[in-house]
């Protein structure tokens, strides 16, 4: 997916598109952002700051100063330190769940 990311990035930037397309354009390019932004967080618990401004291919530190604040990300000693998203999992009876699918199974066999 990474080339293919990149492409549309590199056509936003090299301004291909008319006037009219470039509004579709800059909300594919955030889009694409935001998937590249959401993939890092759960990838890394941080990344350097150069390398996370190129990946998301942002033109100065000062927009990915910005796009870290929104996100509220931390950046300090050119590093960005992600916010720790909890997940709860609730932890889910394996037997219990095991027996209610195989009775499912049996009930599906019954009718067909």
């Amino acid at each position: 997916m990474e080339g293919s990311y990149n492409k549309v990035l590199a056509a936003k930037q090299d301004g291909l598109y008319s006037q009219e397309g470039m509004y579709f354009m800059d909300m594919l390019v955030d889009t694409v952002r935001e998937e590249i932004a959401e993939c890092s967080e759960k990838a890394y618990a941080s990344i350097a700051a150069s390398d996370l401004q190129s990946l998301l291919m942002l033109a100065s530190v000062e927009e990915l100063g910005e796009y870290a604040a929104n996100r509220s990300w931390v950046i300090t000693g050119g590093t960005v330190t992600f916010g720790k998203q909890e997940e709860t999992f609730s932890q889910l009876p394996s037997s219990q769940l095991i027996r209610e699918t195989l009775s499912y199974a049996k009930e599906l066999e019954r009718i067909v």
